[in-house]
């Protein structure tokens, strides 16, 4: 780590929650973009999203601004999303495998 980046890294020791206790906990942090557009996640976010060095995150861009997500986040929401137009007690799972089933008998 550049000493530039651990500048950037003592700036976010002024974390603070905005609502109480969700899930993950709402906080927020300035940082700045380093070399390469690199930015420093602090660590108390990391701990919230239970990330690690070498995990992959999804970002995503939107009129509200920049989203980071875990992957475990991203396929917790997609499972929301999808669960809204699947009956309860239907298994897509089972579905899809019954189909590959009948497909590998058709071959």
């Amino acid at each position: 780590m550049s000493a530039g980046e651990r500048a950037i890294e003592g700036q976010d020791a002024h974390l603070m929650p905005t609502t109480p206790k969700p899930a993950v906990p709402r906080l927020s942090a300035r940082t700045r973009i380093g070399a390469g557009g690199r930015i420093i996640i602090p660590l108390e976010m990391r701990n919230a999203l239970r990330v690690k060095e070498g995990d992959d995150l999804l970002l995503e861009v939107d009129a509200a601004g920049l989203h980071v997500r875990s992957i475990r986040q991203a396929i917790r929401l997609a499972q929301q999303i999808v669960a809204k137009y699947v009956k309860p007690g239907r298994s897509l799972a089972a579905e899809l495998i019954a189909e590959r089933r009948r497909e590998a008998r058709r071959e």
